[in-house]
């Protein structure tokens, strides 16, 4: 037995050093994908090692903290390896209607966490045998813990009781470092540990050194395009020491959904080895600058033409963003000039600034209407900034703000005077031009699991009157519609729009596909802010755009079966029934045919570089046609081919 003020001898601190855990190293490898989406500029969050500062201080040998190594290996010929989930389910920035639906996918599944960080090696519970002579017992009045950020005073004080005013052999004292380093691991810092350093045992008071892990440091080689810190700063948040693996965990799974990274996969480097450099370039295979998508779509009014065409070419990654540019056109009287955006990621949590613009040129090709050489064209921008406020693997909630100018203006009659006059159209004014000037502000909500997901967006629009031009109606000036009750709609609105979306797989390729649009408006809106329904990307079976109102709601159901799937698996036929039904009103007259309802079905056939879909809808309620076109007869059909070179 030793006494108060006894010296803990050398064969002790030996076996107790011995004993000392280092904590094993983590990594794992990321590769960088062709997925059209977007680099960053965010700021260093993580350095590439300690600073001059902690170099002087105590430290740990390197090989006591865990690095985490990231290779990023982009491979020519694949388009897309992962799909984002946020992008599988996105919700527009426009009104609900204006824009083709999204296509549906689950997301790929999360890596299970024994697959991504496997536990270090257990404590030995028995020490080797201690050299020399050492007594068999000591007693201990109190333990002193130090360097616990983690746990209370209390908390340690519950753990080292039992072992105090009574004699304890060394493995009992062993044991109390090892309970404290089981209470760490218990609460997930499993890259911590408790020592008990060199040390006189004074008044019977041992102290017990806490060793709290830490994130030394984020390497990422391979990457051409990408920034290091795109990586290292989206990992920081979840990597704040000390090191918690439940709460790294959960940014490795984000960087795993990341359309821009392909694959994550995890490495364990030993304990004892060094780890690598803080930040290093290893490329393998140089990445595409650009990936083109050709899109056939039967989504334009019979009047303007059949089908429209649609070439999305280039999306480049660049340091600071990405630029994206796509030019549409439908035939060659429908033509669609060049629409260019420009998204960044502002900060870590995934926030983006966004700069859209674009236009369209269109001529009225149906019947007798052909004759009256109508002609419009027009030219939106858009600024829109999304702010995730919480983001995890299996939810994502944000909100955001978009400012939104668009001018639409018409033409007529220049076949027969030799120069055209302006169209009076609803809601334009005396020169054929109607200009929207609004402010949209939004929320979107998405939570996935492994077979279904679940989405929401909520957003409501502001009419800003006649800022930057916007359209505000004189009321001494008689309208030109005679069937409007009420003043005619101009730039000085307000209207909510919503949108819910489930996916549920019901079996291995089958899915279970619902939503629903919604969109209420006060007075009477401007086209380009009504809501559409018919077409492929409303109610299915009647015309694109059959109807335009101020308010409506829809709904669709539809089932994927599948017919057939090759071999290799990566190409699948599925049957496609499904039902649409929508109805909408005026603040003015409202439209005889406002209910609409159809069942069909279609084929789909997925692979990785095509997706090609026809539809053929069945209406149950009978309406005016205007024509005989393939919307009209309830056909559609979709083509996207993305170019692997």
């Amino acid at each position: 037995m030793i006494g108060k003020g006894s010296w803990l001898g050398a064969g002790l601190l030996s076996t107790v050093v011995a004993l000392a855990v280092a904590p094993a190293s983590y990594g794992f490898e990321v590769s960088l994908s062709d997925h059209q989406g977007w680099s960053t500029d965010s700021h260093d969050l993580l350095e590439s090692g300690p600073p001059e500062a902690d170099r002087k201080s105590r430290r740990l040998p390197a090989s006591e903290h865990p690095s985490v190594r990231i290779w990023v290996a982009p491979q020519e010929g694949l388009w897309l390896a992962q799909s984002d989930p946020l992008d599988s389910l996105p919700f527009e920035q426009r009104p609900p209607s204006q824009e083709p639906l999204p296509e549906f996918e689950l997301p790929p599944p999360l890596p299970p966490p024994e697959d991504l960080i496997k536990p270090q090696q257990p404590i030995p519970e028995t020490p080797p045998p201690v050299p020399g002579e050492v007594p068999e017992t000591v007693v201990v009045e109190r333990f002193e813990v130090v360097g616990s950020t983690v746990f209370t005073e209390e908390e340690l004080t519950a753990v080292t009781a039992p072992f105090t005013n009574r004699p304890l052999s060394f493995n009992e004292l062993f044991q109390v470092r090892s309970q404290i380093t089981d209470l760490y691991a218990s609460a997930g810092y499993i890259t911590s540990a408790a020592i008990i350093p060199p040390q006189t045992l004074s008044e019977g008071v041992v102290r017990i050194e806490v060793i709290e892990g830490r994130l030394e440091a984020v390497q990422v080689t391979g990457n051409q395009r990408l920034r290091a810190d795109y990586v290292s700063s989206r990992i920081a948040p979840y990597a704040t020491a000390p090191l918690q693996i439940e709460r790294l965990l959960e940014g490795l799974q984000l960087l795993q959904l990341d359309p821009l990274i392909r694959r994550a996969s995890p490495q364990n480097s030993q304990p004892g080895r060094n780890p690598a450099p803080a930040c290093s370039a290893s490329p393998s295979t140089r990445p595409r600058l650009a990936a083109c998508r050709w899109i056939s779509t039967t989504t334009v009014p019979p009047a303007s033409a059949a089908f429209s065409r649609c070439c999305n070419s280039p999306k480049t990654t660049s340091v600071a963003g990405a630029i994206g540019c796509s030019s549409v056109w439908a035939t060659v009287t429908a033509v669609t000039p060049p629409k260019l955006g420009y998204r960044t990621f502002v900060n870590p949590q995934n926030a983006t600034v966004e700069l859209t613009l674009g236009g369209s040129l269109g001529e009225v090709l149906e019947g007798d209407l052909e004759l009256l050489d109508i002609d419009s064209r027009s030219f939106f921008v858009e600024a829109t900034w999304r702010q995730p406020l919480v983001r995890t693997p299996e939810r994502e909630w944000a909100i955001g703000a978009t400012f939104t100018r668009q001018q639409s203006e018409a033409y007529f009659l220049g076949n027969l005077f030799g120069q055209s006059v302006p169209f009076p159209a609803i809601g334009a004014d005396d020169n054929g031009v109607s200009t929207v000037s609004a402010l949209r502000l939004f929320t979107d909500w998405v939570r996935q699991g492994e077979r279904q997901v679940l989405a929401f967006r909520s957003q409501l629009s502001l009419g800003l009157g006649n800022v930057l031009g916007g359209t505000v109606q004189d009321e001494a000036r008689p309208s030109l519609d005679p069937t409007l009750e009420e003043p005619r709609p101009d730039n000085q609105f307000l209207s909510w729009s919503g949108q819910a979306q489930w996916v549920r797989l019901l079996a291995p390729d089958t899915l279970l596909l619902l939503q629903a649009n919604a969109q209420w408006g006060t007075g009477s809106l401007l086209p380009a802010e009504q809501f559409r329904l018919g077409g492929q990307t409303s109610v299915r079976g009647y015309r694109q755009d059959f109807l335009l109102v101020d308010r409506g709601i829809s709904a669709s159901a539809e089932v994927r079966l599948p017919l057939y799937r090759t071999p290799l698996g990566d190409q699948l036929l599925q049957v496609t029934p499904f039902f649409d039904v929508g109805a909408g009103w005026n603040n003015r007259q409202t439209p005889e045919d406002n209910f609409l309802a159809a069942i069909g079905v279609g084929l789909l056939w997925q692979q990785p570089n095509l997706t090609a879909r026809v539809d053929w809808g069945i209406p149950l309620v009978s309406v005016d046609s205007f024509g005989d076109s393939l919307q009209e007869n309830g056909l559609y059909f979709s083509l996207v081919y993305r170019p692997t070179w």
